[in-house]
């Protein structure tokens, strides 16, 4: 499922909040007919931009108030580190989600997986 992250690319933001306890990213491929929606899950700590770690605590709450500064945001590059650690850019160059490769205490099964809304 990792390798789905790269079709994120040119894809754009039209949702964010929290299902259950995982703060979550839903991106439109409008290019599609009908358009196709991909969710984001993150159970992980996480930063967007240089801002603080976010989510440590398993708190979606104060995450949810960051990822919404993405909102309507598109994205153009998607880059996967040691361990899957996520790194997605946004097109104003400045906002950048990094989603830590590393299992929290928190963490209840993937760090970060891709699913598709309802």
């Amino acid at each position: 499922m990792a390798d789905d992250v790269y079709a994120l690319r040119g894809q754009f933001v039209v949702e964010f909040g929290v299902r259950q306890a995982w703060p979550f990213l839903t991106f439109c491929d409008n290019a599609k007919t009908p358009p196709d929606e991909t969710r984001l899950y993150i159970d992980t700590i996480f930063r967007v931009g240089s801002g603080p770690t976010l989510f440590t605590a398993g708190d979606p709450d104060p995450a949810v108030e960051v990822l919404a500064d993405l909102n309507s945001r598109t994205v153009t590059n998607v880059a996967l580190g040691e361990g899957n650690e996520l790194t997605i850019t946004f097109d104003d160059g400045q906002q950048v989600l990094r989603v830590s490769s590393e299992a929290s205490a928190f963490t209840t099964g993937e760090i970060w997986w891709l699913g598709h809304p309802q």
